[in-house]
């Protein structure tokens, strides 16, 4: 007989992910009861890492307008600090991700 503590959420379900090309590869899936505090880690680090990805989008769309308007020395500036600041964004995301996942 195992201990279970009365805090413990459930052990995941395990379901076939759908995958078209005939791949057997599992995916757990949490049932509806599951606490909030269980999950509510894993929802942050999404919204982190969706908020990185849109200021990936934002960075992107940057640099596409100063190559549409022929490269000005003004947007240019603008262009290379986001990107950088872009760099930084991704790193801190899969920082975040990481110790989310790995050590929680």
């Amino acid at each position: 007989m195992s201990f279970s503590p009365s805090w413990a959420c459930p052990a995941p379900r395990r379901l076939r992910a759908g995958v078209p090309r005939g791949d057997d590869r599992l995916l757990p899936v949490y049932g509806g009861d599951v606490p909030a505090p269980v999950v509510s880690p894993y929802r942050t680090t999404g919204g982190v890492l969706f908020g990185t990805f849109a200021y990936s989008l934002v960075t992107v769309a940057t640099c596409l307008a100063w190559l549409a308007l022929g490269g000005p020395a003004a947007v240019y500036g603008w262009t290379i600090g986001l990107f950088v600041v872009q760099l930084v964004a991704v790193f801190l995301a899969a920082g975040w991700a990481t110790r989310t996942v790995l050590w929680q």
